[in-house]
């Protein structure tokens, strides 16, 4: 495509995505500028800094079973994707991100779910949050140019999304109301542990921790343990 057509095709995607009647419509039109460049999915959210607790996901298309696996092995804390993320404020393949065996280990990881290669987009918020658009696939379309266009419609598409968003508890104090024991079950489900192992750990029955689970699940608003790590941890809940 010529350089003249491609930027027509931005304005032409960017106006779509402002003229959307709803964020899925909006996220779905950019979704499929994504996948015309090998890209089959992407998340899209904020952090309140490098360091912070608070989090908030406003789109996640990745294969749920990575999904699971990357909050049920807590993989977030090796993700060199993510450690990069916090160093620049420029667009990077995530191959760029590699500095050694593990990293590569990482990514081989994630290619198990057919998420070999990767972009990451940062957004830097003026109140010093920090923004992003991660995209990932089998194979994509690393020309300069074409990720220059992904990049300028991924950063529409997170403000569209984002001023969308509910962030009225966003850096401040958790909105969802847990007890501190409730907390301390959920942090132990977090990490992989069964009924009968949360139970032994904290000295109380596996019934009582049933308990818990299930009144978990009600605030939460979830129906699986997989789901509640992605909610505890997306809201830095724990």
């Amino acid at each position: 495509m010529r350089r003249e057509q491609r930027l027509f095709a931005v304005s032409d995607i960017i106006q779509r995505i402002a003229a959307a009647p709803t964020n899925d419509q909006a996220l779905y039109i950019f979704q499929e500028f994504a996948k015309s460049l090998g890209f089959t999915s992407l998340v899209v959210g904020m952090t309140d800094g490098p360091a912070g607790s608070n989090h908030i996901s406003f789109a996640n298309t990745s294969p749920i079973e990575w999904v699971e696996r990357y909050f049920a092995e807590r993989l977030f804390e090796k993700d060199p994707v993510v450690r990069h993320l916090t160093k620049t404020n420029r667009p990077f393949i995530w191959s760029q991100a590699v500095m050694g065996p593990e990293d590569e280990q990482f990514l081989a990881m994630s290619g198990e779910h057919k998420l070999d290669q990767g972009y990451m987009i940062p957004i830097l918020e003026p109140n010093g949050a920090l923004g992003a658009v991660s995209l990932g696939g089998e194979r994509i379309d690393d020309d300069p140019h074409a990720l220059t266009s992904l990049h300028v419609i991924g950063i529409y598409t997170y403000y569209r999304l984002r001023n969308q968003a509910p962030l009225s508890g966003f850096g401040t104090s958790e909105a969802v109301s847990l007890t501190p024991q409730q907390k301390r079950v959920l942090s132990h489900l977090v990490n992989g542990k069964t009924n009968w192992e949360i139970g032994h750990i904290m000295g109380i029955s596996e019934r009582t921790v049933g308990y818990h689970v299930e009144q978990i699940f009600k605030r939460l608003n979830v129906t699986k343990r997989a789901q509640a790590a992605v909610v505890a941890l997306t809201k830095g809940l724990i």
